[in-house]
């Protein structure tokens, strides 16, 4: 992400978090604190926003615990040594 992407995305986030708090019902009927890096990717698409993808090495991981950053590290090293 750059550095006007990151600040695009934080001031997007900022402005959901404004209008929902936590516990406001953000997507699929679950409060804003639950929502998912993708649920606000696609809601800044649908406004209009620009999103491109850049392709990365190495396979899609969730991480949502320390455990999870934990096993896609292992992962990340294997494809930094590819």
């Amino acid at each position: 992400m750059t550095q006007a992407g990151a600040t695009r995305f934080l001031e997007y986030y900022d402005k959901l978090y404004r209008q929902l708090a936590d516990d406001g019902v953000f997507v699929d009927g679950r409060p804003f604190r639950m929502a998912y890096l993708l649920h606000q990717l696609d809601l800044m698409i649908q406004d209009g926003i620009e999103v491109h993808c850049v392709p990365v090495p190495g396979d899609y991981h969730e991480i949502d615990t320390v455990e999870d950053y934990h096993l896609a590290s292992k992962d990340w090293a294997r494809f930094a040594r590819a």
